[in-house]
């Protein structure tokens, strides 16, 4: 599991939470990202909203994040040596994007944890980001 490069606390707590439990921390993670980086990507945020309001997202909606990921993707490599502050912009775009597809899968807590992941790859900070989580989610109990 990818998250525990990142924490292994956090990985520990999802392995061990319900699917609800790993999809709060998702959607607080998510949300702090999206707020950090000025997300004002119209596909981004409708996805997110839509899925924070329990609205069934489409195919035709999920093939399109799927797509717009890999076109930042691709836009991250080509910028990456030109403009390297647009060229993150891009990356943390695609990894957003990337994390809604993963919780747009199969309800598991592998695709839980692999959307945690890229949700925080997308941060340049990402242990503000798991402290917080920590804070709000693991170490309350």
């Amino acid at each position: 599991m990818r998250l525990e490069t990142i924490s292994q606390e956090l990985a520990v707590f999802i392995k061990k939470s319900s699917i609800d439990e790993g999809e709060a921390v998702f959607f607080a993670a998510c949300q702090v990202a999206i707020v950090n980086l000025d997300v004002k990507n119209k596909l981004i945020n409708d996805v997110f909203e839509g899925m924070l309001n329990g609205s069934i997202i489409s195919t035709d909606l999920v093939a399109e994040l799927s797509d717009f990921a890999h076109e930042m993707d691709e836009n991250y490599f080509d910028l990456y040596g030109k403009d390297k502050s647009q060229a993150l912009q891009f990356f943390s775009c695609a990894r957003i994007a990337t994390a809604l597809g993963y919780m747009l899968k199969e309800k598991s807590v592998f695709n839980i944890a692999e959307a945690i992941y890229e949700v925080l790859m997308s941060e340049s900070e990402p242990d503000r980001v798991v402290e917080f989580i920590l804070l709000g989610f693991v170490r309350k109990k």
